[in-house]
């Protein structure tokens, strides 16, 4: 079933991911720990497991543990063992202290109640010069369902927010019109 659903969904949802281009922007990844924070389905984490290949790990990590069986029988359905799904809360992720080279967080930000508090406990987490990626909806005048249920956060917000949480700006990355895509560095 999942062999069936799957490539379907990730051949539209890569057009609209621009996932290339982030990932292109994240550097080399081979070997490397990735934690793709609110991966939902799925499509990311899967991206991240061929990227680190056989020797890097991913960590999917949700609180909606539907979402993470979704992932881990597709996953397994694919062969795929370097991937390992997380149960989490806004206030705990249970992960090893310096452990992750990239937290990955793709339209996730806006549902985190204190960015600031959240992303500064995630920083014993990251290995020297671990980095975070934030990509997320631009706050705009659109009517549209992103802006009308608040599933956006204005660029000023994250880079307060990240700045706040003892990190650095490494960069701002255009993948797309209606989103941000900011890199940031353990300080």
């Amino acid at each position: 079933m999942f062999k069936d659903i799957m490539p379907k969904m990730l051949n539209k949802k890569a057009e609209k991911s621009k996932w290339e281009n982030i990932l292109n922007n994240l550097g080399e990844l081979n070997g490397k720990t990735i934690g793709d924070i609110g991966s939902g389905g799925g499509f990311f984490t899967l991206k991240f497991s061929c990227a680190v290949g056989d020797s890097g790990t991913v960590y999917a990590i949700d609180n909606d543990k539907t979402k993470l069986e979704f992932v881990k029988k597709f996953i397994e359905s694919n062969g795929q063992s370097n991937v390992e799904t997380i149960l989490c809360n806004d206030h705990e992720i249970p992960l090893n202290q310096n452990s992750v080279n990239v937290f990955f967080s793709r339209n996730s930000f806006h549902h985190i109640s204190d960015p600031e508090k959240f992303f500064h406990n995630l920083k014993h987490f990251l290995k020297d010069k671990g980095r975070i990626a934030i990509i997320d909806y631009k706050k705009t005048k659109k009517t549209n369902f992103i802006n009308l249920f608040g599933h956006c956060s204005s660029e000023h917000s994250i880079l307060t927010a990240m700045g706040n949480a003892g990190y650095k700006h490494l960069g701002s990355y255009t993948i797309d019109e209606d989103q941000s895509f900011n890199l940031f560095e353990k300080d």
